[in-house]
């Protein structure tokens, strides 16, 4: 498994916008790729921080990631303030309800 984070600010009394143009364009790239597993939009309303975290089963094609990442990018420049943190990691321990 592996996760792709990405993390930044927003503009003070942005956060809800941001997080339905977030849902609005990824539910309908995500899921149509291969690996796809689940996705998180998640917020610090009082630090104006955010998180975006997708599972995926395995690496993504780079080309339609990219895609869907201009085509909200597109859409969210006037709400982000400063640059965005993107990494890949590994996922190596998980813990599910039994």
């Amino acid at each position: 498994m592996l996760l792709f984070a990405v993390s930044g600010k927003a503009h003070p009394g942005t956060m809800e916008e941001f997080a339905q143009k977030w849902q609005d364009v990824y539910r309908t790239h995500f899921p149509q790729m291969p690996g796809f597993v689940q996705a998180y939009f998640s917020a610090n309303h009082e630090a104006n921080t955010w998180l975006a975290v997708a599972l995926w089963s395995a690496r993504p094609d780079e080309t339609q990631l990219r895609q869907a990442i201009q085509e909200l990018g597109g859409q969210i420049a006037s709400i982000i303030a400063g640059p965005t943190s993107a990494e890949w990691f590994e996922v190596l321990q998980q813990i599910a309800p039994i």
